[in-house]
């Protein structure tokens, strides 16, 4: 028999309506793009009711830029600072 590996999960953010993609990327996301370059795994969970924005938040558009094409371009901007593989 294997030994169980204990996993701890906790809820760490909760935005309200007005908040901009940008805010949500910095208090939510970016803690994890750190931990994510510097070889840990990271994870992130969105969720909400139909038609509460989940998909603006994650895609965005031109003038509110969403957290997945942001957290690449961090992600790809530190590999070329560094040299880093994937």
């Amino acid at each position: 028999m294997s030994a169980r590996t204990e996993h701890v999960f906790r809820f760490q953010e909760l935005h309200k309506p007005a908040a901009t993609n940008a805010v949500v990327y910095r208090t939510s996301v970016e803690s994890l793009v750190q931990l994510f370059t510097a070889g840990y795994n990271a994870s992130l969970v969105i969720t909400g009711y139909k038609g509460s924005g989940k998909s603006h938040t994650v895609t965005g558009n031109v003038d509110d830029v969403g957290i997945v094409p942001v957290t690449l371009q961090q992600i790809f901007r530190k590999i070329g600072q560094n040299g880093m593989c994937l």
